[in-house]
Parts: C-alpha cells; sequence; structure tokens
C-alpha cells in the first residue's frame, strides 16, 4: 500500500513539472545598470545589484553566465530568452532588476566585467578581506 501511494505521488510530482518550451531561444541580454559593493569579507562573497534589459516585452531574464576568465577575474553576461522573430511583442523595452552572486574562498581583489554580447559594459572592483 505504502508503494502505490509513493508511486502515485512520484506520478503527480512529475506530472507538474513543465518542461523547457522548444520554441524559445535563449538569447542575450544587456547591462543597463550595476551597483558593486566595494569591500566585502569572504563569508559575505560579492553581491552586485544589476539591471538586465531586452529590446521589446517578449524578453524575459534567465540567468546569468559567469565565466573566470584568471584568478579573481569573472567575466559576467546576462541570458534570457525569446519566442523569436515571429512573435508580436509589445514593443517597450524590458527591464529585470537582479543580483548576480558570487561566493569567495581567498581573500583579495576581485573583478567583475559585465558585457552586453561582447562588448564591455562596466568594471567592478571588489576587495574581500
Amino acid at each position: 500500500m505504502k508503494a502505490l501511494i509513493f508511486a502515485t505521488c512520484i506520478l503527480l510530482i512529475c506530472s507538474c513539472v513543465k518542461p523547457a518550451d522548444p520554441t524559445l531561444n535563449v538569447v542575450d541580454l544587456g547591462f543597463s545598470k550595476t551597483n558593486t559593493v566595494s569591500i566585502t569579507t569572504v563569508a559575505q562573497g560579492i553581491n552586485s545589484d544589476v539591471t538586465c534589459v531586452g529590446a521589446d516585452l517578449c524578453y524575459t531574464f534567465s540567468h546569468f553566465e559567469i565565466r573566470q576568465s584568471a584568478a579573481m577575474v569573472y567575466d559576467i553576461y546576462a541570458k534570457g530568452t525569446h519566442p523569436g522573430k515571429e512573435a508580436i511583442c509589445a514593443q517597450a523595452i524590458y527591464t529585470k532588476d537582479t543580483t548576480v552572486r558570487i561566493s569567495t574562498s581567498l581573500p583579495g581583489q576581485y573583478l567583475f566585467r559585465f558585457y552586453n554580447r561582447i562588448e564591455l559594459f562596466d568594471t567592478d572592483t571588489v576587495q574581500v578581506n
């Protein structure tokens, strides 16, 4: 009986999970604002409040792509989704306020470089004690 209840629960949970929409394209979003703490501790990590933008209201924020290009140097790209060229979208700038969080394990001077596709938008320096 317990096995039947367990199997039923698993089926209900799995039926509620929605698969990723295959019609959405992963796209680059731009940055319009970055605000990174200038001094922090190893325990606190580094937080940067950012505003991401897209060209119309069909864009949605998805995630950050963070590449460590050297010791304590991070290249940050905002990623989102868009339904494609055939979509009918309201012509207004999409904005999303969110936060980039990076855990640190060593004290030192960290460099955050924020990119709008391949163009450097902003560079922030953070001292981690």
